[in-house]
């Protein structure tokens, strides 16, 4: 009866909880944007700052339990925002399913449906596609990718670890080497 929190006085409580100063707090917060920041997906990227947030929040109630900071390794920390950002995933893919259901699918509607003969032809432009990506040289396969996949130079570099020269080069090097093996294979741009 005496060991529930809400049985204790404040002064009680505020020893029984693990202490954190603000600046464990920022560290924490900064090595989490980190993570989230590795494992977000592109079209998560607006719920980011959420993503730390909660991973933030599942970090300081383990150090209530009693934990020590010490204990809170970066594997663990990573594996927080993995888990967090997987969470994140998986209600945004429940929310899609869910509409999908109520019926405001897209393909219902008349004139989107494309004729057999384009849906062919775009599963093999696609395949095309994937196997020129794989073809190319590491460093611009990534550059090129994250390009295609709609981040800026600036957020590619910063991906990626490099200087926004360095990913203009491999991206336009990238581009190049992916319009040469499709003209080769018969696609034209």
């Amino acid at each position: 009866m005496g060991n529930r929190p809400e049985d204790l006085s404040s002064t009680d409580r505020s020893s029984a909880a693990v202490e954190i100063s603000t600046s464990q707090v920022e560290s924490l917060r900064k090595s989490l944007s980190a993570a989230v920041g590795r494992t977000c997906p592109f079209w998560l990227s607006q719920e980011r700052e959420d993503l730390v947030q909660t991973a933030l929040l599942r970090i300081v109630g383990l150090l209530g339990t009693g934990e020590s900071l010490r204990e809170v390794t970066a594997t663990y920390l990573w594996k927080t925002a993995y888990s967090v950002t997987l969470d994140e995933i998986r209600r945004a893919r429940w929310r899609y399913e869910r509409t999908m259901e109520d019926g405001s699918r897209s393909e219902d509607r008349p004139g989107t449906v494309l004729d057999p003969e384009r849906a062919a032809s775009a599963r093999e432009t696609s395949l095309f596609v994937r196997e020129c990506l794989r073809h190319l040289e590491i460093s611009r396969r990534r550059a090129v990718l994250l390009r295609l996949g709609g981040y800026s130079h600036d957020e590619a570099a910063q991906r990626l670890g490099m200087t926004v020269k360095q990913i203009a080069n491999f991206i336009h090097r990238g581009m190049n080497d992916l319009r040469r093996c499709l003209q080769a294979k018969g696609v034209s741009a």
